[in-house]
């Protein structure tokens, strides 16, 4: 996912973020976990420490400080799945903050769901442009994706609750929950026209301006490659580039 300096298109992204900030790592593309289904967790191990820190380490790599001199708006991710990290637990992070929040510098506000499940989701769908951590960063899909979804889900004291995302939350949550089930977003597109091509982050303003007729796009081959979890060329490619 790239992020939020590109949150301007329709949809989401998130943001490149120093590595410094947290021991965890995403694993690399091409790694056989995120095409697998993740764990779900004992309601009795949510309060475990274990969790609590592994959940404490993902709102650290998302970006989140509890204190704000520490906090940098410009390293905020909008969504983390656990099995991103390596991690196969099925735990999803979502920043809830608004745009105009953002803009502020507020502190991130962040939903921690375990065990997540869609109870309902709108008909009505929407194109959301995404990038995303477990896709090389020249790659942003076109995917539809409901407007509005409601979870059902753990939050981290163990309390069942439910919540309604709407808009660019409700892509965030849906692609997140996708994570959990081993897809990523090309498994979600209908054709190759929907997989642009950058050749390099500098065309990100370009493309934020261009993209309803960005003529870049994957080969049917490529995204089929995509669709079957198949990235250990590109990730190869990105070595050598």
């Amino acid at each position: 996912m790239l992020g939020y300096k590109t949150l301007s298109i329709v949809g989401f992204f998130l943001l490149m973020i120093s590595k410094t900030a947290c021991s965890l790592q995403f694993v690399p593309a091409d790694d056989s976990r995120l095409n697998q289904k993740s764990e779900q967790i004992y309601p009795a191990e949510i309060k475990s420490d274990k969790i609590q820190t592994l959940i404490n380490e993902m709102l650290a790599l998302s970006g989140y400080e509890a204190d704000p001199a520490k906090y940098e708006k410009s390293g905020v991710l909008v969504g983390l799945a656990a099995p991103q990290i390596g991690e196969m637990r099925q735990i999803i992070i979502i920043n809830t903050s608004t745009s105009q929040e953002i803009k502020m510098g507020t502190l991130p506000k962040f939903d921690v769901l375990i065990n997540p499940r869609i109870i309902w989701e709108s008909n009505e769908r929407e194109v959301s442009h995404e990038g995303c951590f477990s896709v090389p960063e020249i790659y942003i899909g076109c995917p539809k994706r409901p407007i509005a979804l409601v979870v059902e889900a753990y939050d981290r004291e163990g309390a069942r609750c439910t919540k309604r995302y709407e808009g660019s939350a409700a892509f965030v949550a849906h692609h997140e929950i996708d994570h959990l089930n081993g897809v990523r977003f090309p498994e979600r597109l209908d054709s190759e026209k929907d997989l642009h091509i950058l050749d390099s982050e500098s065309e990100l303003p370009r493309y934020r301006k261009e993209w309803k007729n960005w003529d870049k796009h994957a080969s049917a081959k490529l995204l089929e490659q995509m669709r079957n979890g198949d990235y250990s060329e590109l990730v190869e490619e990105q070595k050598v580039n």
